[in-house]
């Protein structure tokens, strides 16, 4: 997710909640993650709360500080727009560090900082990242991949920099979340709360929430 993030001339955005969106949706898909609708007298139809099922390590740092960052917050039920700026500092420098240490990027300044800014090395991993995106996009009849699934609807809920006008046609407020049937009954609901409070939350000056 974090490469395909480009604002120009070999740089990316630094920005953490499409990252940490991205994260959230892959523990979804690995059964650590799931929904439950919301209840109480101010619940809303058709909304749910994220929930750990399993906060066993994963084994890729990303995914495990995001365990971390939400059992901290308590066992309960919790919405997808609060959960986001509290995981995307361990999620967003995990995925940062591993690059750097790949050699597909360098980040000028310290992580989180005002002036950091992070710079493409390697352009074939970009390039792949960037293909990859594209197929799905552009032919999402032919994909067979849930995370290619998820990859696309990561991007259509980005801030207006990186979704290709996905938004645009319907104006941000009523643009569909998902469009497509890609997502089995047990994992859609989760995923969807995901990419809304993605969209939410995503966005110019949205990198370094505390």
């Amino acid at each position: 997710m974090q490469l395909v993030l480009d604002i120009g001339d070999g740089q990316l955005h630094v920005g953490g909640m499409e990252v940490a969106a991205a994260a959230l949706a892959e523990l979804v898909l690995l059964g650590r993650v799931g929904s439950v609708p919301e209840t109480g007298f101010m619940s809303r139809k058709g909304k749910h709360k994220l929930v750990v099922l399993s906060a066993d390590p994963v084994g890729a740092p990303a995914l495990d500080g995001a365990l971390v960052a939400m059992m901290s917050m308590g066992t309960k039920p919790r919405d997808a727009f609060g959960i986001l700026p509290k995981v995307w500092k361990p999620v967003a420098s995990a995925v940062q560090e591993a690059l750097i240490e790949r050699g597909v990027i360098r980040r000028e300044g310290r992580f989180g900082g005002l002036r950091s800014s992070l710079w493409i090395v390697d352009g074939a991993q970009q390039r792949d990242a960037i293909f990859r995106l594209n197929a799905a996009w552009l032919t999402p009849e032919a994909v067979s991949d849930i995370r290619d699934a998820v990859f696309v609807d990561l991007m259509r809920n980005a801030d207006d920099r990186f979704n290709r006008g996905a938004q645009r046609p319907h104006g941000v407020e009523n643009a569909p979340v998902i469009e497509r049937d890609w997502y089995p009954p047990e994992i859609c609901d989760a995923l969807i709360e995901i990419f809304a409070a993605e969209r939410a939350t995503a966005g110019p000056g949205a990198g370094y929430e505390s």
